[in-house]
């Protein structure tokens, strides 16, 4: 994942400099690119270093549990994408940690799946 990030941030470089705009144009956006994916990269490796899990409550509160397993509250971030097999979390903690997080499963097979998508549905 962290590699995926890593080759997406290069690839809008080659866009952002193989494109037909001016000059004046490329060099701003790609310094804009780079910055964000920048920010988002060192997100996601602090994101892993921290995480140890999340707990979505019926009501639509969520837990951060952290590497040492204490817990702290949190909520979600724009940008969080759940679909049927595989979601993308962005949860801020109430400290203002991001946490960025893939996760995957089958509504078929995994009960926590099913409680998760019908827990997203209402909030």
């Amino acid at each position: 994942m962290f590699v995926t990030a890593i080759v997406l941030a290069v690839l809008g470089i080659l866009a952002i400099g193989l494109s037909t705009v001016p000059t004046w144009v490329r060099w701003p956006a790609s310094a804009a690119w780079i910055a964000l994916s920048y920010r988002e990269i060192r997100a996601l490796r602090e994101s892993w270093r921290h995480f140890g899990g999340a707990r979505f409550f019926a009501n639509g509160d969520v837990e951060i549990r952290n590497s040492s397993g204490d817990t702290t509250p949190a909520s979600l971030a724009d940008g969080s994408i759940l679909l049927r097999r595989i979601g993308w979390l962005r949860l801020v903690a109430d400290d203002g940690t991001l946490v960025h997080e893939l996760v995957r499963g089958s509504c078929r097979e995994d009960r926590d799946w099913r409680r998760l998508h019908v827990i997203w549905r209402h909030v």
